[in-house]
């Protein structure tokens, strides 16, 4: 069992993000899906037309990579200070924060080069994200020691009446 919630938010996010681009290569495969995360990640570094490139495609995968891994890290976090019952619902939740802040802001912000037009491309974006995220958290909870996901004792101090 993991005792690091560093070391443990990095692997569950690893995993998370595997699981998020296995769902991608399906949707972008059928057609439903227009922009895959590579090339948005690799939009960071290099100009829109070299993320297609096989170097692109390497600095793509392993930025998203990364990002999944810190992503990680604040679920971990989450479920140590409120416990993993009901660890789906918030590794969905922390999914739909990721998607929120990586496409959301970050495009209003023009991190990338590369984004989505297409409204569908975007949803399963958001489905992906929250995919990702409940099985993020599930593998923290698999992996992670129990002592990390006890909740805290009430440090409420009582008020006399």
């Amino acid at each position: 069992m993991i005792k690091d919630r560093i070391m443990l938010g990095m692997i569950a996010g690893m995993v998370g993000n595997a699981a998020k681009t296995v769902l991608d290569e399906i949707f972008l495969a059928t057609g439903k899906a227009k922009t895959p995360y590579r090339d948005m990640a690799s939009g960071i570094f290099v100009n829109k037309n070299k993320t297609k490139t096989e170097e692109g495609k390497l600095l793509g995968w392993l930025a998203d990579l990364g990002l999944g891994m810190v992503y990680g890290i604040p679920l971990v976090y989450l479920l140590s200070h409120t416990g993993a019952d009901k660890y789906p619902v918030k590794g969905a939740l922390m999914g739909t924060v990721t998607w929120g802040l990586g496409i959301g802001v970050a495009k209003n912000l023009g991190v990338s080069k590369v984004y989505p037009k297409d409204p569908a491309t975007i949803l399963l974006m958001a489905l992906s994200h929250m995919a990702g995220g409940i099985v993020a958290a599930h593998t923290a909870v698999k992996l992670g020691d129990r002592q990390l996901f006890e909740p805290a004792t009430d440090q409420t101090p009582e008020i006399p009446s």
